[in-house]
């Protein structure tokens, strides 16, 4: 189910739900029921749970038992939403629209399923700008990832993503040709990783993540990284690279690693 760019989960059958508080009867099925924002959050997961805004739009666009008539849903109960303080949890009926709070009381359950279309924005040291990375060999550099709708834009909490290493390459491309005892290890948040390992991480609430990457040791070379959500079905790959360079290679056209100064490299006082 899409509206105005979300996506929505079915409501689960209660033979297909592993947190249900309950089930209920409706059109000769028998449906998972949930008393809780914890319960649905456990079934749905964290920051997946709509709110009452986005539950009641989603009836303002099939008001009228169309959720019923043309998508299937059971509606002769409320909807549970993820708005809940000290007075109770909001709940909706997708049926009529009619809300109010709750306590302690069964109500069907739809997940968000935005991660199906998160698509992730990737830059370094904070600027939208740089989409690759230069830096000295024991340096820092910081990676920003945003996880956002690919519908509408906003952005998506929650989501799970991989960087997958791939082999360090020198100026000229080639990936042989040096003597590495390190073998290309970098160091995400401290923890090292080689090429073919993958990075697991989760956006933040507000679809963002921040990750240290730092090469205490090197030849020069160029790491090209791969970044893609765990669960979109938009699975292409962001293509991104992180370039560690050291003193002994110049920063020229005929070094076969990379380094950081020109031809030209003049250090303390230059008499003329």
């Amino acid at each position: 189910m899409v509206d105005a760019g979300n996506l929505y989960k079915r409501p689960l059958l209660a033979v297909e739900a592993s947190h249900k508080d309950g089930q209920f009867s409706e059109n000769n099925e028998e449906w998972a029921t949930f008393n809780s924002v914890a319960s649905a959050t456990a079934q749905c997961g964290v920051g997946q749970v709509p709110d009452q805004s986005s539950l009641a739009h989603l009836y303002s666009e099939h008001a009228g038992g169309q959720m019923e008539s043309e998508h299937g849903w059971p509606t002769e109960d409320y909807f549970i939403a993820a708005d809940s303080d000290a007075s109770g949890t909001v709940h909706v009926n997708l049926e009529n629209g009619d809300s109010g709070k709750f306590t302690d009381t069964p109500n069907y359950l739809t997940c968000s399923a935005n991660e199906m279309v998160a698509v992730l924005d990737v830059y370094f040291n904070d600027d939208p700008v740089i989409k690759n990375a230069d830096a000295k060999v024991g340096e820092q550099v910081k990676m920003n990832i945003h996880s956002r709708n690919a519908l509408n834009g906003i952005a998506i909490g929650n989501t799970d993503f991989t960087i997958t290493m791939a082999n360090g390459r020198r100026r000229d491309g080639l990936t042989t040709g040096f003597t590495d005892t390190s073998n290309g290890e970098m160091q995400f948040d401290d923890v090292g990783y080689v090429a073919g390992q993958v990075y697991h991480g989760i956006t933040d609430a507000n679809g963002d993540a921040t990750i240290i990457l730092t090469q205490k040791k090197g030849v020069g070379l160029l790491t090209p990284l791969n970044i893609a959500p765990v669960d979109s079905l938009i699975s292409t790959p962001v293509s991104r690279s992180v370039k560690f360079t050291v003193a002994t290679s110049p920063d020229t056209p005929a070094a076969q690693n990379v380094g950081p100064y020109g031809r030209h490299n003049y250090r303390g006082r230059l008499d003329l």
